[in-house]
């Protein structure tokens, strides 16, 4: 009698895990009735999209980039259409794959790309055609953009680098700031007088830099001298700095910001022998 118990409870617990399996099943998948909404054209809208959450339309976003549940940075990325696929797809394209600091393969097949787009905007790539395993996850209630790689196809680069070919020149713009100083002092038969200014300025024209500094120092009855020094870069140069550097270099160290500009530097000082 025991066992014959034991294979009853059995049966009915394995009937009971069925049927709320199923349940939960069919609680993910929605289906809205036309009826309930107003006006004449409620029966012509398209409901379908609404059967599995929130559904994203074509837009722009600005989402949270997750790679690997890491997070990376926030981002304006946009989704397409695309067909067969009831929401919006994120168009992931090369530029993207840079900033995520995702590597990509040499080649890729017509297959690779999910919708072809003008040169300036980029083709929004297949990842999952392009990198086998790969995923895309975009959660709209929370704008989190979770894209999963093996980890072989993560760039192994140091902290905050920003690949060369995201590289931009920035406005036009001038800049300028001084500093002036005097000093005055007397005693019984005596008074000294000192004058220090300086000065740091700058313009950026298109991708050249000019930077000039430059002080003057004056004291009673001491030399009174200037300085000034001026240096000009090329921000397009810095690319193929970079990329001879990261060759040439046999450190495991890799170079700092600061160490790939192309930098030309011109110093004059002068200095006067007037004496008051």
């Amino acid at each position: 009698m025991t066992i014959k118990s034991t294979n009853h409870l059995t049966h009915i617990a394995t009937f009971c895990a069925l049927l709320y399996s199923n349940s939960a099943l069919c609680a993910e998948l929605v289906e809205y009735d036309h009826t309930f909404l107003m006006g004449k054209d409620a029966s012509n809208i398209d409901l379908s999209r609404y059967t599995e959450g929130n559904p994203t339309l074509p837009g722009i976003y600005d989402v949270s980039v997750y790679v690997n549940d890491q997070p990376i940075m926030s981002q304006s990325i946009a989704f397409a259409v695309i067909e067969g696929k009831k929401n919006a797809q994120a168009c992931i394209t090369q530029k993207n794959l840079l900033q995520f600091h995702i590597s990509s393969p040499d080649k890729n097949s017509e297959k690779a790309i999910l919708l072809k787009r003008d040169e300036d905007l980029g083709d929004c790539l297949n990842l999952a055609e392009m990198i086998p395993q790969s995923s895309i996850r975009y959660d709209v209630n929370d704008q989190r953009l979770d894209i999963d790689v093996p980890q072989a196809w993560i760039m192994k680069n140091y902290q905050n680098y920003v690949d060369p070919s995201l590289w931009e020149n920035g406005i036009n713009a001038a800049m300028l700031s001084y500093n002036l100083n005097g000093y005055h002092s007397e005693s019984p038969g005596r008074t000294n007088d000192s004058i220090y200014a300086a000065f740091n300025g700058g313009i950026n024209l298109g991708a050249w830099r000019l930077r000039a500094s430059g002080n003057y120092n004056w004291m009673t009855n001491v030399h009174s001298d200037y300085d000034f020094r001026i240096a000009i870069y090329n921000a397009i140069l810095r690319h193929y700095v970079h990329n001879w550097l990261l060759v040439n270099l046999t450190q495991p160290a890799k170079p700092s910001i600061q160490s790939v500009f192309a930098v030309f530097a011109y110093t004059v000082t002068v200095e006067c022998c007037l004496r008051y």
